[in-house]
């Protein structure tokens, strides 16, 4: 089917300096759909317009609706579900389609969002999409997070031994301090501040930059600068430059971009044990570690090896390249939308 207009509802996410996926996904689309988006930022936008206004507005056949990952507020404290217009959505006659971002936060609410307003279905990052369909009867998809081509790194220049970039344990939801722990395996820290490198790897290059997280941390960042927050090139720059990455499951035990954009960059990823893994990557795509012994010896052997580490890196690269683009994850969605329409 060729391309057909769609309505996106998202914030505009231009200067949003978060993490990239949302502006992925909104720049994907367009290789598939005639994209229309709307939402604060957008000079179309209108505050207490209905959405069937909207739609009129556009003066297209809009053939779905796509509500993007911040249309549902991620605050813990939010009054209204919605972070912008306040529409109902019962005499909406086209097929709803809802991403469901960040599922550790609000979830029964979006969830009962998705239900009470009979979305026609749901994308979720989430592994337990058919625990989602199962509560609300509404068809939800398993969407994992992808990259995109500019993490692509075909040269083998890398200048970082050991990198990790990121926040260390999520202060307001469930998640594991292994971050920290990792952290001090390599520094001497005080109050989760890396001070000082230890001895024992004083020869090999580790760029460490974990976003404070408590008062002191804070304070001391000021002075030390021991964080610094990466925009997107200097994020890819270390990605690209790194042999070696500390990847981990987020809240909710959620598979991050990371994972893929470190495939793409061909950097080797070290992460914990978990049988999720394997729900989307094949074996031989990267490493685990079991405890702080078996990390600082996986380390070692992947840096004095340098053939095993590229084997590895390089058929990772190829899978994600062959799967686990944004263009893959709009192509699914593509088909979904065609069979709502036809």
């Amino acid at each position: 089917m060729d391309k057909y207009n769609i309505l996106y509802l998202t914030e505009n996410m231009d200067n949003y300096s978060g993490a990239s996926y949302q502006k992925d996904v909104i720049n994907s689309l367009s290789n598939k759909f005639e994209v229309n988006l709307y939402g604060p930022g957008y000079e179309n936008y209108v505050d207490d317009e209905n959405l069937d206004v909207v739609l009129e507005k556009t003066k297209k056949d809009i053939k779905a609706i796509i509500f993007g990952h911040s249309f549902l507020s991620d605050s813990i404290n939010t009054r209204t579900l919605q972070n912008f217009g306040n529409y109902s959505l019962s005499q909406i006659n086209i097929p709803k389609i809802g991403i469901l971002n960040k599922e550790y936060v609000n979830l029964e609410k979006k969830l009962n969002f998705f239900k009470e307003n009979k979305f026609d279905l749901c994308l979720t990052h989430h592994h337990l999409a058919h625990e989602y369909k199962d509560r609300t009867g509404v068809k939800f998809l398993f969407w994992p997070f992808a990259t995109s081509s500019k993490f692509l790194c075909k040269e083998s220049n890398k200048m970082v031994d050991v990198g990790f970039s990121g926040t260390l344990q999520n202060q307001f939801h469930k998640h594991s301090d292994l971050r920290s722990k990792v952290m001090k395996v390599f520094f001497h820290t005080l109050f989760n501040v890396p001070i000082r490198k230890k001895g024992e790897f004083k020869n090999i290059n580790i760029v460490w930059n974990s976003k404070p997280n408590n008062l002191f941390s804070k304070v001391v960042n000021k002075f030390i600068r021991y964080y610094k927050h990466l925009n997107d090139e200097d994020y890819k720059r270390l990605l690209k430059e790194s042999k070696i990455f500390i990847n981990t499951l987020s809240p909710a035990d959620l598979i991050s971009p990371r994972y893929f954009e470190c495939m793409a960059s061909k950097t080797l990823i070290l992460c914990e044990k978990s049988k999720l893994y394997k729900k989307i990557f094949p074996d031989g795509t990267y490493i685990e570690f079991s405890d702080e012994k078996s990390l600082i010896d996986i380390i070692r052997h992947y840096l004095d090896d340098d053939m095993a580490r590229n084997e590895i890196t390089l058929n990772a690269q190829k899978f994600v390249e062959k799967n686990h683009f944004w263009e893959h994850r709009i192509e699914l969605l593509k088909h979904e939308i065609d069979s709502l329409i036809s």
